[in-house]
């Protein structure tokens, strides 16, 4: 009799299917529609498809010419990101089964021409402005609080009870997009209870395979839903919600009933929710409830996130709650809000005012001689008597020279200024006024320093 074996027996085509099974759905659909691109490209170009089959210097030609060429399919440019992830998809693609290709289309150095054109498509799309990355947004504060006072969200009806607990566990356990979400049962969740302080808490019982996380994790990486005690304690409204669920349905999410009454044992069919109508949730609730914007289920993600970062958490803490697999990834979330960028620019006006006013500038030292005022044009003898003049300066002129501080020029006799012994002298030999400068004009005389050589 033989032996039992201990190990299985696996086939290379057993261990290619167990792969493809272990990407995540949209990862695998993404890579199927990456390859079709390149394959309309080719098929345009007379060229042969199957690039699978290209070897790395044929396949880095053809890409160097496709990424530059990449256009939709109205002719347009590809968005940045769009272009993008279809290069990552396409790697993704050429490695994963059936095809198995060992090297790497974006880090390998013979892949170097392409990666070169690609740098130039972007810069080429950026320069037309499609080169901006769409970030999903989070839900305002004003629309949060729109949101929860809705009916939309009342949990005295099937359809806001049910909306709200839904609303709620995205929020805080920062569900991705609608990840699993139609794979949810009654058992996903459980209620806890705090040892120390008496509260329940919700937290996520059942493991499951996300897009970041497609194997075992040595810690459970779970957020939580405590209790709050208000009118819109989460706890209590998921409490109740499991309590009317239908008891013949293990799903988490099914469709209310058409007519109900409080006193009703089930408020919901055995009709679980599909795929599309979890998809469709957020869109429909934001147009619903009228709110600023349409978000996407994503945004459900975003606002947990960013609620979290706000109130100063560290990344791994979010991290845990969130299965991010890189404090970077965050960084998307982490956004600057619109309040905080009006309080750097207010920050910035302040300083700039404060360096704007006007300080009065502090006079000339009295040991400092000014600048005399220029004369028009004067003759040899005119300037020899001037000096001449200067030098017999009397202690009347002074005086009278004080006396005249803040006394307009154009009103006076500029010989005045000089005048010694009352003996106005012509200073060009032809007129007794000196011309005055248009710039020292309707000018008014500050402190005049004479000195004596």
């Amino acid at each position: 009799m033989a032996s039992k074996k201990r190990f299985a027996t696996l086939t290379q085509a057993d261990v290619d299917e167990k792969r493809a099974k272990l990407a995540a759905p949209n990862t695998k659909r993404m890579n199927l529609s990456a390859a079709n691109p390149l394959r309309d490209f080719l098929r345009e170009m007379d060229e042969g498809v199957d690039f699978e089959h290209f070897t790395p210097e044929q396949l880095n030609e053809t890409l160097a010419r496709f990424y530059v060429c990449a256009r939709t399919h109205d002719g347009q440019l590809y968005r940045g990101k769009s272009l993008q992830g279809m290069r990552y998809a396409l790697n993704r693609y050429l490695q994963a089964p059936p095809h198995n290709k060992l090297f790497d289309v974006i880090k390998d150095p013979v892949f170097k021409k392409s990666n070169e054109n690609f740098k130039l498509a972007m810069a080429e799309i950026k320069s037309e402005g499609k080169g901006d990355v769409r970030h999903t947004p989070p839900l305002s504060k004003e629309d949060l609080q729109r949101l929860y006072n809705s009916m939309f969200l009342n949990t005295k009806t099937p359809a806001g009870l049910g909306n709200k607990v839904q609303f709620d566990i995205r929020v805080y356990f920062l569900r991705r997009g609608c990840e699993n979400m139609d794979k949810m049962t009654k058992n996903t969740f459980s209620v806890k209870t705090n040892p120390t302080t008496g509260k329940k808490y919700v937290i996520k019982e059942k493991d499951e395979l996300t897009k970041n996380h497609r194997e075992m994790d040595s810690e459970k990486l779970t957020a939580t839903m405590p209790e709050t005690g208000d009118d819109k304690c989460p706890v209590a409204s998921y409490e109740k919600y499991l309590s009317l669920l239908h008891p013949d349905c293990d799903r988490l999410w099914t469709f209310p009933n058409d007519s109900f009454t409080d006193e009703d044992k089930t408020w919901y069919s055995r009709k679980p929710m599909g795929y599309n109508t979890l998809r469709s949730f957020m869109p429909k609730l934001s147009k619903l409830a009228k709110l600023s914007q349409v978000y996407t289920n994503h945004s459900a993600r975003a606002t947990g996130v960013t609620i979290l970062a706000d109130a100063d958490f560290s990344p791994i803490d979010i991290m845990s709650a969130s299965t991010h697999k890189s404090v970077s990834s965050l960084a998307v979330y982490q956004r600057t809000s619109l309040t905080k960028k009006l309080e750097m620019g207010n920050t910035i006006s302040a300083d700039l005012n404060n360096s704007r006013q006007l300080f009065p500038l502090s006079g000339p030292s009295p040991s400092h001689a000014q600048p005399s005022l220029p004369l028009a044009s004067a003759s040899n003898s005119s300037r020899r008597h001037l000096s001449s003049s200067a030098k017999r300066t009397s202690t009347s002129t002074s005086a009278t020279i004080s006396s005249m501080q803040s006394v307009d020029i154009a009103q006076q006799d500029l010989e005045a200024f000089f005048d010694t012994e009352n003996e106005p002298e012509d200073f060009t030999g032809a007129a007794r006024r000196p011309s005055v400068p248009s710039i020292f004009q309707n000018c008014q005389i500050g402190t005049v320093n004479i000195y004596h050589k």
